[in-house]
């Protein structure tokens, strides 16, 4: 982080601090993923309904892989220099947990203002608002994942990826994008359920509201996925075959006093919890710094109350690579062609994530504690069919490649997950 080191955050910069940022959105832009300055002069006069933009490349919306470092090029991959189309970005927000500063604004033109929202890696990186000496970086560090999103010329581009903003997450980690562009309109139809979900979820960012009214610009009728997201909170409990994968797992018990969400989906026999082995790991191409990025406490794994029998192996599409990516996949129907939904996102298969509820408490107060951010994406009415041993999964009338096969085989007797020893 040596670009950011001459922030200041001092009450007295308040008034240059905001002012900086009204520079950055005033264009009508915002963004979180990336972009590149534009003068007001060249700003193009936002078209109307009737003259959408012809750069629209994702209009309704697509799911793609991270491409591997070694990896062709295809149909069904994507990396961040095609996600950030340098030489139509104007301006860009991102947020990420954890990030490389120096490696990510090297995707960027030296003149593109980049606002970022991220999480605080240590105690002397304090919650607020900070600004280079240049003015050209904003970092925002809310008390905090995966939401990107890029204003182009005319449009915005919305991604949400399960990867985090380092080069290993886009060259030896697999990981999923979801990505969808939308135009620009001076008189965007309001009140479009997509757009308040994203607006609900920026204020939980304690982003500024002079960001959120750029939303307002934004033409959200033609989404069709839905936004799912976690905030730090505590909220009363309101009381399918699921397969989840997660590059994190964390406690699943039989009993416990802190019965967490889920556990309680856990115990259902037609929930499957995919994870890397200890063999897979061993034996993934890229070696040890892909292996760390996959967590999983070896004390959980041995506890007697573990419910071990609901992990399954899963198979890369991609041979020999570990998968950082987040995917639940729900079905329900006949076995060669069945509907449901899919979660893809930020969210792994923790409690901090997804939440638990504290038992100890009485059972009709019961709480449900939430302790990270998190974003993700759940498409409705998705399609699985399965004919000659290939399966074909389909998302408005689209394609959706997963990272790994949905043939999954419950751990064998010497399989053991991926762990981290302690």
């Amino acid at each position: 982080m040596s670009r950011l080191e001459n922030y200041c955050s001092d009450d007295d910069q308040t008034k240059q601090q905001l002012q900086q940022f009204d520079d950055l959105v005033d264009d009508g832009v915002i963004c979180i993923s990336d972009t590149e300055s534009i003068p007001d002069t060249q700003q193009p006069k936002p078209p109307e309904l009737t003259q959408l933009p012809a750069t629209l490349q994702y209009p309704d919306g697509v799911v793609r892989l991270t491409r591997m470092v070694d990896s062709p090029l295809s149909p069904d991959v994507v990396t961040l220099d095609q996600l950030i189309r340098k030489p139509e970005v104007e301006k860009v927000l991102v947020t990420s947990f954890v990030l490389d500063m120096d490696w990510l604004l090297r995707h960027f033109n030296e003149t593109t203002k980049v606002v970022v929202v991220a999480h605080s890696n240590n105690r002397e990186e304090k919650p607020g608002v900070y600004t280079s000496e240049s003015g050209r970086v904003m970092v925002i560090r809310p008390s905090f994942n995966g939401l990107q999103w890029s204003i182009m010329h005319r449009y915005m581009r919305l991604v949400v990826s399960s990867a985090n903003f380092f080069s290993i997450d886009w060259t030896v980690l697999q990981n999923i994008v979801f990505i969808q562009d939308f135009p620009l309109l001076e008189n965007a139809p309001q009140g479009c359920e997509f757009g308040r979900e994203l607006v609900g979820a920026l204020r939980d960012l304690q982003v500024p509201e002079q960001v959120i009214e750029q939303v307002r610009k934004v033409d959200f009728s033609s989404a069709r996925a839905r936004i799912v997201t976690s905030v730090p909170s505590k909220l009363p409990l309101e009381r399918k075959h699921l397969k989840a994968y997660g590059s994190s797992l964390s406690e699943y018990r039989r009993k416990t006093n802190r019965d967490d969400a889920a556990t309680q989906a856990a115990i259902s026999q037609n929930v499957n919890i995919g994870f890397h082995t200890q063999d897979q790991a061993n034996q993934n191409r890229f070696g040890d710094v892909p292996r760390e990025c996959i967590k999983f406490r070896s004390t959980l794994y041995f506890d007697e109350t573990y419910m071990s029998s609901r992990l399954h192996k899963v198979t890369p599409v991609v041979d020999r690579v570990l998968m950082h990516a987040k995917v639940m996949v729900a079905r329900y129907g006949e076995n060669n062609k069945e509907n449901g939904w899919l979660y893809l996102g930020s969210h792994n298969c923790t409690p901090a994530a997804w939440g638990y509820v504290d038992m100890a408490r009485n059972a009709t107060t019961r709480i449900r504690y939430l302790n990270n951010f998190e974003f993700g994406i759940v498409l409705p009415e998705v399609t699985f069919e399965s004919m000659f041993g290939r399966d074909t999964v389909t998302w408005n009338g689209a394609k959706v490649p997963l990272p790994f096969k949905l043939k999954w085989e419950p751990y064998g007797q010497m399989d053991l997950p991926c762990m981290n020893m302690e």
